[in-house]
């Protein structure tokens, strides 16, 4: 099978695991009596996106996990820090004067694409421009590498 496909069964197996998610959400705001209104239709375009770039980092993150097996534990480290850093379970407003850094954050972007039109709020440009060259800069590291390693995956693994 093509390695593609590995990345692609990922993606999938997580997507089906998100549709699971949103039903939640759906229950939750029906209870709650809380609907976003017709902003929520805002993120309908993030979810292309977190698609694409959720199969890039499949690809990425795969190849080089599988090279080097020291990294998926520093991977996993770094994603819980990244949920520390990131405004999670936290709001963007909260920081004050130091929110100017965190259109430096990748993290952020890309869920503040996704999460401002659930709350109700559209994203400023200036967060789709971010969350976009973020994704460029990844789609390409992902395409570049997966060139240059494909031949050799299979005696990695």
């Amino acid at each position: 099978m093509p390695f593609f496909v590995f990345g692609m069964r990922t993606l999938v197996r997580n997507v089906l695991v998100l549709l699971h998610n949103v039903c939640v959400i759906v229950v939750v705001f029906a209870v709650l009596r809380i609907w976003p209104g017709t902003t929520a239709l805002l993120a309908i375009p993030a979810m292309p996106l977190w698609i694409v770039d959720a199969l890039a980092l499949s690809l990425l993150l795969g190849g080089i996990c599988a090279r080097f097996r020291d990294i998926l534990p520093i991977v996993n480290s770094i994603m819980q820090i990244a949920f520390f850093v990131s405004p999670v379970i936290w709001k963007p407003e909260q920081l004050g004067v130091h929110a100017v850094w965190l259109p430096f954050n990748p993290f952020y972007d890309m869920l503040e694409i996704l999460r401002s039109p659930i709350l109700g709020v559209a994203p400023s440009p200036l967060v789709w421009v971010g969350a976009l060259v973020y994704s460029a800069i990844l789609c390409g590291l992902a395409w570049a590498f997966f060139i240059r390693a494909r031949g050799r995956i299979a005696f990695w693994i």
